[in-house]
Order: structure tokens, then sequence, then C-alpha cells
């Protein structure tokens, strides 16, 4: 597959981000946005996805489609695929979702190494949860609207790989991230997920799974596999073809993790809106540097995973 094309004209990027869809929005405030959009729903075409979540319940979908577009007015959500992402680099390497091909339906595959999810790392970059959140929109907006009209897909097949995570791992930290970028995903980009896969599983992720459970709406319940080691490459095989599945589970790819063609094509669109705008990348601290004072927050971090562990490792 050839790479996306970008211009470095400011119209030719918005363009592709979908900015002139929008823009007739960008000088009203909420207010007036909301009564107009209301007006104009009486008639207005529901996007397939939010009818799908709401059950074909066009009133609610009709509800969760205006909150969508108010919380898109509130955040700014418009404009962030031209908005220089001088973070990028920061969250790939703390926040490792990667694309990678497609599934036997054709639907991308996005990899999440939840392992190598770094919440201390994060906070020791002068970053918030927040700055992890909005990356996630990005993440999500640049999903949607660039890549998948240019692939011409509008599903996703999910894998959480939890290879070398241990139950201390597993902080306050990661389980609100987790939950805060499960409810955006079902709110916002509703009824997107074909399958998701949590595999590589330790024997006492099914503790960890039953306080996450409740945060997945029905459908996501039904089209959630669980997989332990021994059983990853099989379950993957039947859904993913061998030469779309990476050699680090098993399959055929000619990438590795984090080099397929849709991850450089990422790559290439945050460079030209950083070129566009002239702006430079802050870089990755290198956390061996860090003071001793930095050891305090660790030892809280330590001390909240401890006690957490407490409550997720079986009894014997």
């Amino acid at each position: 597959m050839s790479s996306i094309g970008i211009s470095n004209e400011e119209d030719t990027v918005g363009k592709i981000c979908g900015k002139e869809r929008h823009k007739d929005h960008s000088q009203k405030d909420n207010t007036s946005l909301l009564n107009e959009v209301k007006t104009f729903c009486e008639d207005m075409e529901i996007p397939e996805n939010f009818i799908i979540a709401a059950n074909h319940n066009l009133s609610k979908a009709k509800e969760n489609y205006l909150s969508t577009l108010e919380w898109r007015k509130e955040k700014n959500v418009d404009d962030i695929l031209i908005k220089p992402q001088t973070k990028f680099h920061v969250f790939k390497a703390l926040i490792p979702w990667y694309f990678h091909g497609y599934d036997k339906n054709g639907n991308f595959v996005v990899i999440q190494q939840i392992a190598k999810f770094d919440p201390q790392k994060i906070y020791e970059n002068g970053l918030t949860r927040e700055d992890a959140l909005e990356y996630t929109i990005f993440f999500q907006e640049y999903m949607w609207n660039i890549l998948a009209p240019y692939c011409n897909k509008d599903k996703v097949t999910v894998i959480m790989d939890l290879e070398g995570i241990s139950v201390y791992n597993i902080n306050s930290d990661i389980l609100s991230y987790i939950k805060d970028a499960l409810t955006l995903q079902s709110k916002h980009w509703p009824a997107k997920t074909e399958r998701s896969f949590i595999i590589n599983t330790p024997s006492w992720f099914t503790n960890i799974y039953n306080l996450i459970y409740p945060w997945l709406n029905e459908r996501q319940q039904k089209k959630l596999t669980i997989v332990d080691k021994a059983h990853t490459l099989e379950t993957l095989l039947k859904h993913i073809p061998a030469k779309e599945l990476p050699k680090e589970y098993g399959g055929e790819s000619i990438d590795s993790i984090g080099n397929c063609i849709l991850e450089k094509n990422m790559y290439k669109y945050v460079e030209a809106v950083m070129v566009q705008h002239n702006e430079s990348y802050v870089k990755l601290k290198d956390s061996s540097n860090q003071t001793k004072e930095v050891d305090a927050f660790t030892a809280t971090i330590d001390s909240i995973s401890s006690s957490m562990a407490s409550l997720f490792i079986p009894s014997s």
C-alpha cells in the first residue's frame, strides 16, 4: 500500500482532516451550536454507528450524537488533526498503540502493549492524564478521519497484549486511564470495534478483568475474547491472516510491531503538520538520569500497586 499523500498547504491538510466539514460551527458559542444542531436533528442523518450503539432507538441515537457534537465543540476536537502533535514521540513510547495490518474481514488491527504503558514516566516528562487522553483522542480521530477513508475501512480489531505484565504494574493510574479511554471510545466513536482480544493473560488476570468488565458496554462484552499465552496464536489465526499477524505472536508479517506501513504513514502525517507549523518535538526524558527526588514518587506508586495487588492475587 502506498503512503498517504500529504501536501504542505494548510487548506489541503484542512480538507484531509475534515476541517471544512465543521468550519461553520467554529465561531458559534456552545448554546447557539446546540440549538442549531437540535433544529437540524429533526431531519438529520444520524451516523450509522450511533444508531447501532443505541440498538436502533433513533431518539437515543440522536441524543447521543448531539452529546458528542457538543463534546467535540467543547474539546475543540475538530482541530486536533491540524494541531501540531509536539508530544507525539513521547506518547508513542509511553502509550504503545500500533496499527498493524488487517483482519480477515479487512478491518484495521490495532495492537496495545499494556505492559509498556508507563504512567510514572508520563509524569516524569511533565505530562498529565489529560495529556494522555488528548493523545487518545488524536489517535481515534486519525484512525477514523484520515486512515479509514483512505483505506475504505470502518471497523477496528483490537489486540490488548499483556505480555510481560506484572500484578505490580496494575496501579490506580493505569486503571483510571483504561476506564477513561474506554468511556471516550464508547461514547464518541461507538460501535466501531469489530472484535477485541486480551492476549497473553497471566493466571491472576481474571481478578483484574472482573474490575474492568463493568466498564464495558454490552456490545463490548460480547466482542471481547480473553486468551492465555498457550492459546494466543491459535485464537488470533482464526480472525487474522498469518501474513498480517506479527512474528512476535507467531505470525508471518514482514513487519515487526510498530513498523507496519500504516504506522509509518501516521508518522509522515504528524511530521507534515509539524513542518507546516514550524514546531519541534518534545523529547522523551531519560529516566536513568532522574534524581533521587523521583524515588519518593516511585515509592508512592509502588505503595498503591502493592496495596491493590492484595486484591488481585488469587487465594492459595
